[in-house]
């Protein structure tokens, strides 16, 4: 075969293509159409750092980042001040699975995603964190030094045991550089003790919106600007969240409800955790180093499976993702024949709206902003009920035009409180399964897997829980045989 030998000029030609092929798509479009963005991103260590790669790539093109705010998976996430597209701010979302109509570009990592608009340019690769996309692969060149991206991959996906990695390093919240130890190690110290710092604070208003605006893009650069403004926002320190977590960790060892049963470590609930970095869940596999799997349930309505990411040998073909469907697959009778109205979801949905607005009235008039009522809020709209149960819907066909439907999309489009008690028997008639609201509100990875969404089954719920709960521990039992 002929050697092909380029110019220097075709070969800049040809890494100028990979480059805006690799990167957002109509990202010069947008830049010319939007000359400031604002980022919405998820309350954790990746969604932090994904934000402030974003921001990095955008001002490459011009755009000036204006404000970060966090969004969060459940009622929370449809709690959150509508942005207003049509002006001259681009609302730009990272680290995320549900996009909204609203957003002009959306990247994440998870396995899949919802309400993606057609409009809208979208970066989605599956990887272990938001991050390395946008840092290493959108981005024509790195953001994030690869060290730093490898903590990040580190922190993400819990890969704790190839590292030798012990629980004791995860769960520090004190950061001393040792000067006895190489770089990478002062490095990934800093890198644990940076997410103990988001965890205890990401509830705390405008911590983590802070965090994003004044770090630069490298682990040291966020640590030290995070002692910072917890400092300068009056929280409690660094020495006194690890007070906090040890303390736990002591309440821990008489708490009831964490017992062994054979490899599996079973917890239902957490003892008293109202001090701020006072809960981690790995300090219960710090306490019990020697089981494979942690069966971790909440009342609330959650089942979070994971395997002991600190155990040196565990099976790595088992998928908790794949057995959690089995799960639900083995119970899709028994939950099928539960149906949920929409007015039910919808209500669960927006409980955190009405305590949302409470809490920006009481704030300045400056930050309150032009948020009047609940109308400013996303709220559960009826593209998020076809984006999460699309075919799933019973009484109701929501690709086919009728008055009916244009009469429920109305209703639904209102905030819950604003409903008559007509309006909300109306939504009564559209139903989605109980099945079906489990299987899209859950998901994870091999290694961790939530099934959620159990909530939404009001007084059937806790029982379901339960009853989930004891199969998943029978699947993991019959695995360790």
């Amino acid at each position: 075969m002929k050697n092909i030998v380029l110019t220097e000029k075709q070969v800049g030609l040809v890494t100028k293509s990979l480059i805006n092929e690799s990167g957002i798509q109509d990202i010069k479009k947008l830049a010319e159409r939007y000359p400031k963005a604002q980022i919405y991103f998820h309350l954790d260590l990746d969604g932090v750092v994904s934000a402030i790669a974003m921001r990095e790539y955008l001002q490459r093109y011009g755009v000036d980042v204006i404000g970060y705010k966090t969004i969060q998976y459940g009622d929370k996430e449809f709690a959150l001040v509508k942005p207003d597209a049509s002006e001259d701010v681009m609302p730009v979302l990272v680290d995320f699975a549900h996009g909204k109509p609203e957003f002009k570009i959306h990247t994440d990592h998870h396995d899949s995603q919802t309400g993606v608009e057609d409009d809208a340019s979208t970066q989605f690769k599956s990887a272990r964190s938001n991050v390395e996309t946008i840092s290493g692969i959108i981005s024509p060149t790195d953001i994030f030094p690869s060290g730093d991206i490898d903590l990040f991959r580190t922190v993400d996906s819990a890969d704790f045991h190839r590292q030798g990695i012990k629980p004791d390093e995860v769960i520090s919240f004190i950061f001393k550089l040792d000067s006895e130890k190489a770089i990478e190690k002062n490095k990934q110290a800093a890198g644990f003790a940076l997410n103990k710092l988001i965890l205890a604070y990401k509830n705390k208003p405008g911590f983590l919106e802070k965090l994003a605006t004044y770090s630069s893009p490298s682990i040291v650069s966020m640590f030290m600007t995070g002692k910072k403004l917890a400092k300068d926002m009056g929280f409690v320190g660094v020495e006194e969240l690890q007070d906090n977590a040890d303390n736990y960790r002591e309440r821990l060892k008489d708490f009831k409800k964490v017992k062994k049963d054979g490899k599996v470590l079973v917890q239902y609930g957490i003892p008293s955790a109202f001090k701020p970095g006072s809960y981690d869940r790995y300090a219960s596999l710090e306490m019990h180093p020697d089981v494979e799997y942690f069966l971790m349930i909440w009342p609330m309505g959650l089942l979070q499976t994971s395997c002991n990411p600190f155990k040196e040998k565990f099976d790595e073909n088992v998928n908790l993702g794949a057995m959690a469907s089995e799960v639900l697959d083995e119970h899709k009778a028994e939950l099928s024949a539960i149906e949920v109205p929409l007015s039910q979801i919808k209500r669960i949905s927006e409980r955190s709206v009405t305590s949302t607005l409470q809490k920006l009235m009481k704030q300045s008039d400056e930050d309150f902003g032009d948020v009047k009522s609940e109308k400013d809020f996303f709220g559960f709209r009826f593209k998020d009920l076809v984006a999460l149960y699309n075919d799933k819907i019973t009484g109701i066909n929501p690709d086919k035009k009728s008055s009916f439907k244009d009469m429920i999309v109305d209703i639904t489009n209102k905030p819950f409180s604003d409903l008559t008690r007509k309006q909300k028997q109306m939504l009564d008639y559209i139903k989605v399964s109980a099945y079906d609201i489990i299987v899209a509100n859950s998901g994870g990875h091999p290694c961790i897997t939530n099934i959620a969404g159990i909530n939404y089954l009001g007084r059937d719920g806790l029982p379901m829980l339960k009853k989930l709960a004891a199969a998943m521990l029978s699947k993991l039992q019959k695995k360790l045989k």
